[in-house]
């Protein structure tokens, strides 16, 4: 969706808006696949997509070659962990605190989801974890956001924020120096 001149919004086929947006040719399908999901699916989906992102971001900033590979990705692998990916990507500067913190709640009700047998977002922690999210859609008028809303409108944002990351990230790669010895 966009909107014309006058505001009104009209309906934009994913191919017109690749064109003009053509970093969002990930994002699209990851839409499609959320919304189609169970709540643990969608959780689930969100979070491993907000890896992506941590993991391309991350990968954009290290200096090339095999020793950046095997420390992101593999068994074992000392940064495979979203929650190492969120650590390192903050402790680089390549993400801000408010992004860390809300990456971070994302990781915990992830947890909730992948490790209970029944979970849902009516459950009060979930509910108070989702309710904590910072970049969540807020209640208005008298529309109101459940935590279901909360949950799924804060991972699109924080997807949103961290797309473009790793080309601007790109631009101040770390490059190898011949330390003196």
């Amino acid at each position: 969706m966009t909107q014309d001149q006058r505001g009104n919004w009209i309906k934009v086929r994913n191919e017109d808006l690749l064109k003009t947006h053509p970093h969002l040719a990930e994002f699209i399908p990851f839409l499609d696949v959320l919304n189609s999901e169970s709540p643990r699916g969608a959780v689930l989906v969100a979070a491993s997509f907000i890896e992506t992102r941590l993991l391309k971001i991350i990968q954009a900033f290290l200096i090339e070659g095999k020793p950046k590979e095997q420390i992101l990705n593999g068994f074992n692998a000392p940064i495979g962990s979203l929650s190492a990916k969120i650590a390192l990507a903050a402790a680089l500067g390549l993400i801000s605190e408010r992004e860390r913190r809300e990456c971070d709640l994302l990781r915990r009700i992830r947890n909730k989801f992948a490790h209970n047998v029944h979970p849902s977002f009516n459950d009060s922690d979930i509910k108070s974890l989702s309710l904590e999210l910072s970049f969540r859609a807020m209640p208005y008028e008298n529309v109101e956001v459940d935590a279901k809303g909360s949950f799924s409108s804060a991972s699109v944002a924080l997807i949103l924020s961290l797309t473009n990351r790793p080309t601007y990230v790109s631009r101040v790669r770390l490059k190898a120096v011949d330390w003196p010895t």
